[in-house]
């Protein structure tokens, strides 16, 4: 009986030790993007997507996800953006539009030290760190962050919030994931849960916001961005979570857009009077512009018209939205473009 028990524990020891074999390791060369790297994403709604369970050997199938709209990130240095000074100890940038995230890649560590959007500004004086190397299933990390928050809104001015919090990471699971794009072995999901509280001030009265941040990406050696990510957020002051999700198209990302589009520009971001819309086609196309809610309720429709080639402007009236999450969801010839805007 009692050689019969320690064959079962060297059984159970043997196939543990398999497992622990067949999972990926990544360091940060192998996951993180590279200066001068373009990737192109399809957006979809991922409110309507469950990350699924963690776990070893597991199989993600996200092949049924409905593209909604297509995102271009680039990886540059920060000091070609407007405001990479501000940022001294980042030396990576992804840009999105208007959008600046700023980053410290390392050996053993990957940090945000802010962002700037539409000229509101978050510095980190105590970075928020996402991901520590190598990265292997069951890699824990918890960092604290601290920082300040400069917006400047049209009507309200300028103020500033003190932000303070906490990011745990952890890495639940390994396995094969499925996309629309094809299916990806040897892939590993980070979790990452950030609980964020900002104190601010707007015409002398003090008010705190509690926001929650639930992030889920995939990564696999030799792609330079996550395959997908899905992120939740609860903001203790909306009534609703705050859901995004993209996935990539091509494992090396794509440096331009179809040949019907040449750029789509949203710019503020952040606004709660007007949002300009500025953007160029190539060739004859249909045009289809229109303004949706959180839940997906078309607000108002922008255009929906054939327009030659050229540039084009439009502007938003958003002064009566009321405060919340908006998208601006184009269709321009064969391509799908959606832009998030703020009203506060």
């Amino acid at each position: 009986m009692i050689m019969k028990r320690i064959i079962c524990l060297q059984l159970i020891g043997f196939f543990a030790t398999l497992n622990l074999i067949g999972q990926p390791t990544f360091t940060a060369d192998d996951i993180l993007p590279v200066v001068g790297e373009t990737y192109f994403a399809h957006t979809f709604e991922a409110s309507l997507v469950a990350p699924g369970a963690g776990g070893m050997n597991q199989t993600w199938d996200f092949s049924s996800i409905v593209p909604n709209g297509n995102s271009t990130l680039q990886a540059v240095d920060p000091s070609t953006t407007p405001s990479g000074a501000s940022y001294p100890s980042a030396n990576l940038a992804i840009v999105e539009d208007n959008s600046f995230l700023f980053y410290n890649k390392g050996i053993s560590s990957y940090s945000m030290y802010g962002l700037d959007i539409d000229s509101n500004d978050l510095i980190y004086n105590d970075p928020d760190e996402h991901l520590v190397f190598p990265l292997t299933f069951g890699t824990t990390n918890s960092d604290n962050l601290q920082g300040t928050l400069d917006i400047n809104l049209i009507n309200v001015g300028k103020f500033n919030s003190f932000r303070t919090g906490t990011t745990d990471m952890e890495v639940d699971g390994y396995g094969t994931l499925i996309l629309p794009s094809g299916t990806y072995p040897d892939v590993l999901r980070v979790k990452l849960e950030s609980n964020q509280r900002d104190s601010l001030r707007i015409n002398s009265v003090d008010s705190i916001i509690e926001t929650t941040i639930e992030n889920y990406a995939w990564y696999q050696a030799g792609i330079h961005t996550p395959l997908l990510s899905i992120t939740i957020t609860n903001i203790d002051v909306q009534a609703q979570p705050i859901y995004g999700g993209n996935y990539i198209d091509f494992p090396v990302g794509l440096n331009t857009l179809e040949s019907s589009l040449e750029h789509f520009n949203v710019s503020p971001t952040v606004s709660n009077v007007k949002v300009n819309l500025n953007y160029s086609i190539k060739g004859e196309q249909m045009v289809r512009i229109s303004l949706f809610d959180l839940l997906g309720k078309e607000n108002r429709r922008i255009t929906n018209s054939v327009r030659r080639s050229g540039s084009y402007k439009e502007e938003i009236d958003v002064a009566d939205l009321s405060s919340g999450i908006y998208f601006i969801n184009a269709q321009i010839g064969n391509e799908l473009i959606s832009r998030k805007i703020i009203v506060p």
